[in-house]
């Protein structure tokens, strides 16, 4: 139960620092690299957390869905 804790702060993370890293570079210039650096994580991370880039991109945006959702 502590390792998915862990797990999904880490996601959490991820995926607001690709939003940080989209808004800054763009969808070419979000790497995964980019993302890591300004999560302060391993991109290791990204691929134990996530399929690959696609699939943090995917959950990016529909977390992003889901806020405009229930602010509507």
């Amino acid at each position: 139960m502590k390792r998915e804790a862990k797990l999904n702060e880490i996601r959490r993370r991820l995926i607001e620092g690709t939003i940080c890293v989209v808004a800054r570079d763009g969808l070419d210039g979000a790497s995964t690299k980019q993302i890591g650096i300004a999560t302060a994580t391993n991109e290791v991370y990204i691929y134990r957390c996530f399929k690959d880039k696609e699939d943090l991109l995917a959950k990016t945006f529909e977390s992003l869905d889901s806020e405009l959702i229930d602010i509507t």
